[in-house]
């Protein structure tokens, strides 16, 4: 006989367990160069990227971020794990949920959204109720460490919940303390380690690239992107890192409201997937027809046909999906986001002599694939004025 279905979700299944440590394995290998750019690989980094953009996959985040991270390397060597372990939790509780259509990257999006919520229901509604050995590995097991001071899963996950409200009410995360700040509150080792920043950091910037590494797992799921605009960068000093809320970062939000009220439901799962898989397809079709005519388009029209696409994979809940779906001022965020950060690794090329002399013509070539208005010669910080004016001002009107 075949392998049966497992039709209830208990969070010390092998299935959940291994899903996490795979999380904590993905977040803890990232690491935030120290080094002067001279001393970092650009031709490795230019060929994962474009490897990336074959597919119409971009990461929403600065070029700095990019080279100065090993962002990539770390997706190109977790992207299989991460896809092959949401198959066979899709296999092993039978659910509902058709990944095939989408490419490997998006798939391995997909699992590492899941993760995240899986990860969260887990510490918030289960952690007592596991075994001590089981137990340690999200409040003992490091994931982050950072000037002598270590943060757990339990940590990390904390950390979560108050940085997408911080980008959901003020539009953006100007410095990347505000929501760690809360989350110290009530964990001693994120207290430990703002009081470790803040008094090394008086003697210069550096250990502020720790919050690099607590926001790259969110940037890694596209729930929020990381932008240098010249109009924010003017006005600020120092070692100050922007984020903002993606549309699939507000919906992710809603995900994680219901996460108290359908803990561990494998019918709440399989919707959730399901929604995930829709936004996938909708931002791929985003990156391959609209986004390189983003600007000579009617954008209200591009986010309904976004949508459109969404409804296309989405099968339906009646009890759930009333109270989250991906709409169209999601869709309209999406747009936003994705034009400025593209926008914004441009500008940084254009503005910083050494990167331009040694970054491959072919990578500068995927600028103009997906945004072919910058050989208008057009300066770009125009084109940025106009992108928050016409994309990002406007998809929070519609909020």
């Amino acid at each position: 006989m075949g392998n049966e279905c497992r039709f209830n979700i208990f969070p010390g299944d092998p299935s959940v367990i291994q899903g996490i440590s795979l999380l904590m394995d993905f977040i803890s290998g990232f690491n935030v160069s120290v080094k002067s750019r001279r001393g970092i690989d650009i031709d490795k980094v230019s060929g994962l990227a474009r490897k990336l953009s074959d597919e119409h996959y971009i990461f929403l985040v600065s070029l700095s971020t990019l080279i100065n991270t090993n962002l990539l390397e770390q997706w190109d060597g977790y992207r299989d794990k991460l896809e092959n372990w949401l198959r066979d939790f899709i296999k092993t509780y039978c659910l509902d949920v058709g990944i095939d259509d989408l490419p490997s990257n998006y798939r391995a999006r997909i699992a590492l959204d899941f993760l995240i919520l899986l990860a969260k229901d887990v510490i918030e509604n289960h952690l007592k109720e596991l075994p001590s050995e089981e137990r340690k590995l999200f409040t003992e097991k490091p994931v982050i460490t950072w000037m002598g001071v270590s943060l757990n899963l339990v940590d990390v996950i904390s950390i979560l919940y108050p940085t997408i409200l911080s980008a959901l009410t003020s539009g953006a995360i100007s410095y990347g303390t505000e929501p760690v700040r809360l989350a110290g509150q009530y964990s001693g080792n994120i207290k430990s380690l703002l009081e470790k920043t803040a008094t090394e950091g008086r003697k210069g910037g550096q250990p502020y690239r720790v919050y690099k590494l607590i926001y790259l797992p969110l940037i890694s799921a596209g729930v929020a992107s990381e932008y240098m605009t010249p109009e924010i960068l003017e006005l600020s000093e120092g070692f100050k890192y922007r984020f903002t809320i993606t549309g699939m970062g507000h919906n992710f939000a809603n995900s994680m409201v219901f996460i108290l009220s359908q803990s561990l439901n494998r019918v709440y799962y399989e919707y959730v997937l399901n929604n995930l898989v829709g936004i996938n397809h909708a931002f791929q079709t985003f990156i391959q027809y609209y986004l390189p005519n983003i600007f000579s388009v009617d954008v209200y029209s591009v986010a309904r046909g976004l949508i459109d696409e969404y409804l296309k994979y989405v099968k339906t809940n009646v009890g759930i999906n009333r109270y989250f779906t991906y709409n169209i001022s999601d869709a309209l965020k999406d747009i936003s986001t994705t034009t400025l950060a593209l926008l914004s690794q441009y500008y940084e090329l254009q503005n910083h002599d050494e990167l331009r002399d040694r970054i491959p013509s072919d990578y500068i070539n995927e600028f103009t694939k997906y945004l072919p208005f910058i050989t208008y010669r057009v300066p770009v910080k125009d084109m940025i004025k106009e992108a928050i004016k016409r994309l990002w001002l406007y998809s929070y009107v519609n909020y």
